[in-house]
């Protein structure tokens, strides 16, 4: 259910909570505008299903109180999606292709949860060092640190990278289906991060190509 339970009144939240809840069957999965208001919806609903005997998978490794409560924070996404034509046409200040939605959410399952250690709030931000902003499953937020020391540093590089560049051709070549399964077969390859220097991969999982011809 997205962007529908910041529009209904407050007085009917909790009836329409109830319905839903019982109408799950594994899972209830609400998303918000990801917002200051639109987080404290998500966490008046957390408390809500909490009460109703809902185990939370994500985005929270904990069913504590959230650390980021009464603090200028709050946890929310984000995801670049694309903007089409009419989009485009009716937001006037839409001169770019994409947007970053930004966007709070949250799951609760019946079923039994399996918590991490902790969970990623935040895009990691840094390259020679990267700061990771975690919620662990104590309950506290927590910003970490990694250098090219530490053995999750290029897992977080990953994470934090818009674009994975693999396999490059030189101008107007075609790939062929060689190619393409090489980069799928977990052989080692070169790639890289957008403007930064290449590196040998081994994928450990298949690969979506997209591919064009302009920077």
């Amino acid at each position: 259910l997205s962007y529908v339970l910041n529009e209904i009144p407050a007085k009917d939240l909790t009836a329409t909570l109830d319905r839903l809840w019982s109408a799950a069957k594994q899972a209830l999965v609400i998303v918000e505008p990801g917002t200051p208001d639109g987080y404290a919806l998500i966490l008046k609903i957390r408390e809500h299903l909490l009460a109703a005997g809902a185990a939370i998978a994500a985005p929270c490794p904990h069913e504590l109180t959230c650390p980021l409560a009464n603090t200028p924070l709050w946890c929310h996404m984000s995801t670049r999606i694309e903007r089409t034509a009419l989009h485009r046409k009716m937001k006037r200040d839409a001169a770019l292709a994409y947007e970053d939605e930004k966007f709070s959410y949250l799951i609760a399952t019946k079923l039994p949860v399996a918590r991490p250690a902790a969970r990623l709030i935040g895009h990691p931000h840094g390259q020679k060092l990267i700061s990771l902003e975690l919620c662990e499953h104590s309950g506290v937020a927590v910003t970490r640190t990694l250098s090219k020391r530490d053995e999750d540093y290029k897992r977080a590089m990953l994470s934090g990278a818009l674009l994975n560049v693999v396999h490059e051709l030189p101008d107007n070549e075609i790939t062929d289906v060689a190619s393409v399964r090489a980069a799928i077969s977990g052989n080692t390859m070169t790639a890289r991060f957008i403007r930064q220097a290449a590196f040998n991969l081994t994928p450990t999982s298949g690969w979506l190509v997209l591919a064009n011809v302009l920077p």
